[in-house]
């Protein structure tokens, strides 16, 4: 059983995050978007959450990329990386391309372009019946 902050932190919220950015999305790809989920499909659904609620998730992430630094600088693997071959380089440059880490990547982006807009919420794909399936938040 684990008990660490992080693990309870990662899986207790569910959301999705994103960059908006010189009026782009910056995100996974569509392809990786629809691959993560079994009710992907090519029209993908970015919403939102209201502010109050994107500061929430904003301020817990935080907490968690922090964490993450911290041991990573020290050489540790975080409890959630335990088995992969994870150090500071690999967290800030090579993870880009794997999903399952749209916290890290957003909170990392915006480190190096500060005038970039994280952006916290929901990601769906509409169905072909036209309702949107949320696979995330």
């Amino acid at each position: 059983m684990r008990n660490s902050d992080e693990y309870n932190i990662r899986n207790n919220m569910d959301a999705h995050m994103w960059i908006e950015h010189e009026g782009k999305v910056i995100d996974y790809t569509d392809e990786q978007l629809k691959s993560t989920s079994s009710f992907g499909t090519d029209n993908i659904v970015r919403k939102p959450f209201s502010v109050e609620q994107q500061r929430e998730v904003y301020k817990n992430v935080l907490e968690m990329y922090v964490k993450k630094h911290e041991l990573l600088k020290k050489g540790k693997k975080p409890q959630y990386y335990q088995g992969n071959a994870v150090t500071l380089e690999w967290f800030e440059n090579d993870w880009w391309q794997n999903t399952g880490h749209c916290f890290m990547k957003a909170l990392t982006y915006k480190k190096y372009n500060p005038t970039a807009k994280i952006v916290s919420g929901s990601l769906g794909f509409v169905q072909p019946n036209g309702e949107i399936f949320y696979e995330y938040g």
